[in-house]
Formats: structure tokens, sequence, C-alpha cells
């Protein structure tokens, strides 16, 4: 299975770290997840094999189409629906609707697993 990466989230804020010499470094802090799967594109049915990703709450003026999709695949609407592509397909019962997403945090980057 190929593994893909990203990263969905909301800018918190700026701060720094300081390092062993006493130099200080400028950093972003971001609340990144959780992220609940809200669709699935595979390549038989939409032309490409990606998951739809959902992150943050919405509450209000949630359109009608919208609606109908996060009641269909039965989660909160969600403020922020983005896809990560794949260029394998995942099977489907690693991968279900609705289900929250892993976030795992290395010192190089944030990767994504279900």
């Amino acid at each position: 299975m190929a593994r893909k990466e990203g990263l969905i989230g909301r800018k918190v804020g700026m701060t720094q770290v300081f390092g062993d010499d006493g130099n200080h470094v400028p950093v972003t802090v971001i609340e990144a997840g959780p992220c609940t799967i809200v669709g699935i594109r595979t390549n038989d049915t939409h032309g490409y094999d990606a998951l739809q990703l959902g992150f943050g709450a919405k509450k209000k003026n949630v359109s009608k189409p919208a609606a109908g999709l996060f009641k269909k695949v039965n989660v909160a609407p969600m403020r922020v629906i983005r896809e990560i592509a794949s260029r394998r397909p995942r099977s489907s019962r690693a991968t279900r609707w609705g289900s929250r997403s892993r976030w795992r945090c290395s010192s190089r980057a944030s990767s994504w697993t279900s």
C-alpha cells in the first residue's frame, strides 16, 4: 500500500524554541487533528484513488448538499474537507467512512495512517 503524507490543521500562532547554543528559532504552532474520513474515492468509480478527510467542526451555515453528505456517512459537519491522493487502492476493511485517523508525529514530518 502506498503511503501518502499530508497534514490538515489550523494555525494556532507563533512561538520560539531555544536551541542548546542559546539561539532562538521562530516556529509555527499548528493544531493537527483529529481528522475524520469523510469519503473514499476509488479508481473504479471516480478514476483515481484518494481519501476525503475532514477537519474541524462546523456548527452553522451548512449547505443542504453538504449536510446530506455528512448525514450519509454519519459524521458531524466539518469545516475543512481535503482529498489526499493515493497511488494504490486501500482495502475497504482498513478504511471506513467516518473513522478517525491517527497522526504519528516524527521529527521530520507528520504522517497519516488509517
